[in-house]
């Protein structure tokens, strides 16, 4: 059959009639709109196309629009005969469902990492059936993934790191478990829970500071600003986090009472923590420099809507650089904390209340006790039950 015979025109535009297509149960073929009668007889600039480059256009406006539903009437085909849920339901539709029913759920530090990961997969995997999506097929698209290179903000991009791509099985995870408990789209196992996660590499972690690098890191925030002092005092004394303390509203002080209270955490929890008086001074001070101000630790200038808090990471990278101390970062706060609070004797389930931990696993990640400590346990341990040894 010509190209000619497949295609039929009206007053204002040129149709295709796709005879290939047709389904058993209907009488006539599909017929679907190409183009308008003005875009095949002239170009984009104008110009009138010749008899060849007419028929080349609309040859290649069918082929085109012919593989699309050629696509479309196969999934079809394959969804009536399907013999599962599975069989019936592609990626890229569960994804689809996934971003209105559940993004607008996560938390905004975590919508940019999700959406990346999920349009990686829609990409690479969309076009599949849920019930084709096997452990091997998720291996193969793993190995690409670590394989791949990450585009930083700054610099070149680097290879992904092994927990990068873990996060990519995660969020994938993450649809399968929709699709099987809440859409009912998939009755298997998850196919990602029967992969193994690549071994992260261990943390950059370090010793607590000594009293010397304490005083010396304390000084050299102190000469650079109060507010520098201020916010790593208050990260010191009740382990919050990063975003914890730089965010922090003044609406969330008791400057009566003395507590302080994080809401836009990391695992979601909101938790109320005490602030030694020294530290409270501090913060009372700096409520009267900014009164109006709805944060504790306000910029120095607002330059748009992102700009929400002061950002220390200059000033504390070089109060560190100051101090003399190697290897230590914002976060290290925070494993001091936990470790001094191990030192003094606090008890576990405390530690995991102000610090906000869930699982007494982050515990013992945090809390780095010093050889000497052990030692001094150990030896108080034996006079106590061992007198005779």
């Amino acid at each position: 059959m010509s190209l000619r015979e497949n295609l039929k025109e009206d007053a204002t535009h040129i149709w295709g009639i796709f005879h290939d297509l047709k389904e058993p149960d209907k009488k006539n073929p599909p017929r679907h709109r190409l183009c308008k009668i003005r875009e095949a007889t002239h170009k984009s600039n104008g110009k009138k196309r010749n008899a060849g480059e007419y028929d080349s256009y609309l040859d290649a406006l069918f082929a085109k629009k012919l593989q699309e539903l050629t696509r479309e009437f196969d999934q079809k085909m394959m969804i009536l005969n399907a013999k599962t849920e599975g069989d019936k339901h592609y990626l890229k539709d569960a994804i689809q469902k996934y971003r209105i029913e559940y993004m607008p759920g996560l938390k905004p530090s975590s919508v940019q990492g999700f959406k990346k990961c999920l349009s990686y997969w829609e990409e690479r995997l969309g076009d599949k059936r849920l019930s084709e999506i096997t452990p091997s097929v998720i291996l193969e698209e793993r190995e690409m993934i670590q394989n791949g290179r990450e585009r930083r903000r700054k610099g070149e991009p680097v290879q992904r790191s092994n927990g990068t791509t873990n996060k990519y099985v995660q969020v994938l995870s993450s649809v399968f478990q929709a699709c099987k408990l809440d859409y009912h789209w998939f009755t298997g196992e998850n196919p990602c829970k029967q992969i193994r996660h690549l071994k992260l590499p261990k943390g950059r972690n370090r010793d607590p500071l000594t009293m010397e690098e304490m005083e010396a890191l304390m000084k050299a925030c102190k000469d650079h600003s109060v507010k520098l002092y201020s916010a790593v005092a208050l990260a010191l004394s009740t382990g919050g986090r990063q975003l914890e303390v730089w965010g922090l509203k003044k609406a969330d002080v008791d400057y009566k009472d003395g507590f302080i209270t994080f809401r836009d955490t990391k695992n979601g929890d909101t938790r109320t923590v005490a602030v030694i008086p020294a530290v409270l001074e501090r913060l009372k001070e700096l409520r009267q420099e900014n009164p109006f101000d709805p944060y504790v630790f306000p910029p120095k200038q607002r330059r748009s809507n992102n700009t929400k808090h002061y950002k220390f990471t200059k000033p504390f990278n070089q109060a560190v650089k100051d101090a003399g101390i190697e290897n230590f970062t914002w976060h290290h706060l925070r494993h001091c904390a936990a470790s001094f609070f191990v030192m003094t004797g606090t008890p576990d389930m405390m530690i995991m209340k102000i610090m906000g931990w869930r699982k007494k696993e982050m515990l013992d990640r945090y809390a780095h006790l010093r050889p000497k400590n052990i030692h001094e346990a150990t030896q108080e341990m034996a006079e106590k039950f061992l007198p005779n040894f």
